[in-house]
This record gives C-alpha cells, sequence and structure tokens, in this order.
C-alpha cells in the first residue's frame, strides 16, 4: 500500500517539478542576448567568407578555433555559439 501511494504522488509531482524547471530555463533564455555576432569579413571567395569574432575578454589562446558552416546553413545560426566562445580564451574564426 505504501509503495502505491509513493507512486502516486510521484506521478503529481514530477509534472510540477519540471514545471518549475522549465520556468527556470525559460527565465534564462529571456537574458540571452539575440542578434548577429558582431564580426569582420577578412577573406572572401565566390561564396565563402571568412568571418574574424572579436574576443570580449583580454587574454586568448595563441591557437583560433575554425568554425565551418554547412552551406546550406546560414553563419548567424552559429551566432549564439560563437558568443559564447567570444566569452572565453579562445579566438572564433569562421
Amino acid at each position: 500500500m505504501r509503495n502505491r501511494s509513493c507512486e502516486i504522488v510521484d506521478t503529481i509531482t514530477e509534472p510540477l517539478h519540471k514545471l518549475s524547471v522549465t520556468k527556470e530555463r525559460l527565465d534564462e533564455a529571456s537574458t540571452v542576448e539575440v542578434g548577429q555576432t558582431p564580426s569582420e569579413v577578412v577573406s572572401t571567395e565566390d561564396m565563402l567568407e571568412l568571418h574574424h569574432y572579436e574576443p570580449k575578454t583580454d587574454k586568448q589562446d595563441d591557437v583560433p578555433i575554425l568554425v565551418i558552416a554547412a552551406l546550406i546553413n546560414k553563419s548567424y545560426i552559429l551566432g549564439s555559439w560563437i558568443a559564447t566562445f567570444r566569452q572565453t580564451d579562445f579566438v572564433a574564426v569562421s
């Protein structure tokens, strides 16, 4: 009887917990800056553009990270990902 009662309580409380976690995630998502990550085009060839993203830190790693997007994708899709790298010691180039 006790196990069945615990299962019923878990069945009721689990969605409530998930709902509170979802609210926390939505609150976090609302603080994310949305928009194109600032970059400078350093080279072009046909449809290819090489962008350099300025880091947000004073210290950078000596070796840059090269990000290559699939041709069907748009570079702005990677913007938030690159923005994260800009806040670390890495230099992002795509």
